[in-house]
């Protein structure tokens, strides 16, 4: 399993999210951050369509590095 943060522009409605019972949900003023494990590339696809057919803006998906690895924009070089 592998952590996902995904910005989406503005604020979701609650009956969406409800199809994402995995996923933590984060307001912050201008857009919604929904983060939480996916089993796979085959899941995070899913939650990507579901937000593009309800009409979302996806703004930004990262994939988190696993517990314990460095989160810095490094590259992974821990420098």
């Amino acid at each position: 399993m592998n952590e996902y943060v995904i910005s989406v522009a503005g604020p979701l409605p609650d009956d969406l999210l409800r199809a994402f019972p995995g996923l933590s949900r984060r307001q912050v003023p201008v857009h919604t951050m929904l983060s939480g494990e996916l089993a796979d590339q085959c899941a995070l696809q899913g939650v990507l369509n579901q937000l593009e057919v309800s009409g979302a803006e996806i703004l930004e998906v990262r994939r988190l590095p696993p517990s314990g690895q460095p989160r810095g924009d490094d590259g992974g070089r821990g420098a």
